[in-house]
Order: C-alpha cells, then structure tokens, then sequence
C-alpha cells in the first residue's frame, strides 16, 4: 500500500495530519505467499518501514533486545492442514528475509513433536 497516497485520500476528505490514521504506527505492511494453485497460504504483517527504529541489536553473533520500550515486529500466520491448525508466530522485523525458514521451522517443531506423542 502507498501510504502517501493514503494520506492523501484522507487529507482530501479533511482529516488532520494528527489522526491515527496518517501515522506509520497505524498500519502494518503486508506480505502474501501463495500456493501452487494460487490460494493464500502465509500472511506475514509487520511494522511498517518507515519505523526504523527495530528495537534489537547484534551482540556477539547473537540478536538481543535494545534497552528501548517495544520492537519493530512481523507476525506470521498460516494453516498446518494436517493438524487442523492455525499457527501465529511473532519475531524481530530483521527476520523477515528469513520468513520462508520460519515457517518451515515451526511447521516441523508442531508436526514433529505430534507425531512423537502419538508414537507414545
């Protein structure tokens, strides 16, 4: 979506640049992954970009939350068909190049740990 177009529309309409509605805050980028039939089957909403503030750092090699109140965020969504299963997860923006990984990721751990509590 183009939010300086957004803005705009609701500009045009009267609203102030003080409403919700014209801040980054107020909405979230949106991703869809699609299916080899063309169905939705990952959502990925995140902070918008113009957020630049992500909340973590690097130390070490390793990603840790800054001393700062919130973070950039993504949260993914999509269906474990085999379960029945409606999977949410939330991470760090800066994973966001690795969603495909994520998903696969969770998708396995759920999976992997039903099938071993049915071989119980």
């Amino acid at each position: 979506m183009d939010m300086d177009n957004v803005r705009a529309y609701h500009r045009a309409r009267g609203l102030p640049d003080t409403a919700p509605v014209m801040k980054p805050e107020y909405h979230y980028d949106w991703y869809v992954s699609r299916d080899r039939m063309g169905r939705v089957d990952q959502l990925v909403r995140c902070t918008p970009r113009e957020i630049t503030e992500s909340g973590v750092e690097y130390r070490d090699g390793k990603m840790v939350k800054k001393r700062v109140v919130g973070f950039a965020e993504c949260q993914q969504t999509f269906v474990i068909e085999e379960l029945n299963t409606l999977v949410d997860i939330q991470y760090p923006r800066e994973g966001l190049p690795k969603w495909k990984e994520i998903g696969k990721r969770a998708a396995s751990l759920l999976t992997d740990n039903l099938s071993a509590v049915e071989r119980r």
